[in-house]
Parts: C-alpha cells; structure tokens; sequence
C-alpha cells in the first residue's frame, strides 16, 4: 500500500479525532466545576472530583443566554429524570456566554449538574464529591 493508501487509511481518522478534542466535539454545553475563577474569567483547578465543601462552577453554554436568570438543578446520578436535590436561580446577563455560580456540596456522591432556562439544557456537567 502506498503513502496516500495510509494515510486515508489511518491518517484520516487521527486527524478527525484530532480536530474533536481540538475544538471540543460534542454539544459544546458544558459546566467546569473549579476551586475558584480567576479574574480574566478562566477556571482555577478545575475537575470533576472534589472533596465536601464548596466550589466555583463556570456554565458555559453554546450561545449567549438571552435571558436574564436561569435555573441551576442539583440531581443525584443515581435519580429519576425529574428528581432534583436543590435547584438554585442564577442571574445572568442576556448576552453573555459563561456565568459563574457558588455551589456548596456537604454529601458524598455522584451528581449532575444542569443549567436550565424553561426546561431547555443549557449546559451540563457530572461531578464526584467524596470526603476524605
């Protein structure tokens, strides 16, 4: 087989894998969980496994908000679809496309995250508390 063979054979799927961690394939809805924020607005040690207390969460949604609040809703992995254990309203700015929100977890556990403006996802995000 030659070089061209090869690479459409190989090199073509690296590339695409390539380009989806590059730019972020997926929805592009997500929640960063962090320690803090920093003031240019990036997350400071961010991660989906934290210790009991408090965190900072960056929700980064596809496009702008367009909205002046949305609902934060704390779900238990292991629940039902429509089983929350906070939901919390966040101001927000219509035309901004990121919010910071406080978020204290006190339990042990697996639990989903979701941004929520009139049942539409806006982003979301699985992260793991445990207590050392």
């Amino acid at each position: 087989m030659n070089f061209r063979g090869l690479f459409f054979k190989y090199g073509t799927p690296a590339l695409i894998a390539a380009a989806c961690l590059t730019a972020g394939c997926g929805s592009g809805k997500s929640i960063l969980f962090c320690e803090g924020v920093s003031p240019e607005g990036e997350g400071i040690n961010c991660g989906t496994r934290f210790e009991t207390g408090d965190l900072t969460a960056l929700i980064k949604p596809k496009k702008p908000f367009g909205v002046k609040s949305i609902e934060i809703r704390i779900q238990d992995s292991k629940s039902k679809k429509d089983s929350f254990i906070e939901k919390i309203t966040a101001g927000v700015k219509p035309e901004d496309e990121r919010a910071v929100v406080n978020l204290s977890f006190y339990r042990e556990g697996k639990f989903r995250v979701m941004a929520v403006e009139k049942d539409e996802v806006l982003a979301e995000g699985d992260i793991e508390i445990v207590d050392f």
